[in-house]
């Protein structure tokens, strides 16, 4: 919970969905995928308050705290997905993105890569990721993924890149309290971050 409300303090609205619902069992709130009864919950006081209407669990920011409240399912809200596969190679996990409406991550400027940095510290799943800069595109220059896009920022590790004929693909990594890059052979497993733009332009990472 800590870390999703991390997530909402970054300017990406104040309403989400998440998995929890009434609509399996109207007895009790479950999470969607496996019906299984939800135990810990931070309503907010007086919430839930229409068991017969509103079945289904959004979060939103009060204050410095993030809350539940039920809503009726037909609203439009943003949502967090989440999800347990954990490592991907660079080509599945342009997949994986692309099938969410989503796309591997680009970072565009020092402050971007201080936040992503962020997040994954927070999100504690491991310490290297794929981004969607490449050199698959262009042998001679790094673009990001799907645009070609030519990256202009960058925060190479020390000696890196180092292999311009087999590591074409840019893997970020956790060290020393930063975010580094590093180019990576493609068919290599990590973690991956997606993003996607929403309606006023931010970006949103999903880990």
């Amino acid at each position: 919970m800590k870390y999703l409300c991390k997530i909402t303090f970054v300017g990406f609205g104040f309403d989400y969905w998440i998995g929890g619902t009434k609509l399996i069992d109207d007895r009790k709130w479950v999470w969607f995928n496996y019906g299984e009864e939800i135990g810990y919950a931070n309503w907010q006081t007086g919430q839930p308050d229409f068991p017969n209407v509103e079945k289904c669990l959004q979060v939103w920011k009060v204050g410095e705290k993030l809350e539940w409240n039920d809503r009726t399912c037909e609203n439009s809200l943003r949502f967090i997905c989440e999800r347990y596969r954990t490592n991907a190679r660079w080509f599945d996990a342009v997949d994986f993105c692309r099938n969410i409406n989503m796309k591997l991550l680009s970072i565009g400027s020092h402050e971007e890569n201080e936040q992503i940095y962020k997040y994954i510290r927070e999100a504690s799943k491991g310490f290297e990721y794929w981004t969607g800069g490449t050199r698959l595109i262009d042998g001679q220059k790094w673009v990001w993924f799907p645009y070609a896009e030519e990256i202009d920022y960058t925060n190479w590790g020390n000696g890196q890149p180092s292999d311009p004929n087999g590591e074409k693909c840019l893997q970020v990594w956790k060290q020393n309290e930063k975010l580094m890059w590093n180019d990576r052979p493609c068919d290599v497993q990590f973690h991956f971050i997606c993003e996607r733009y929403d309606q006023e332009n931010q970006r949103t990472p999903h880990i």
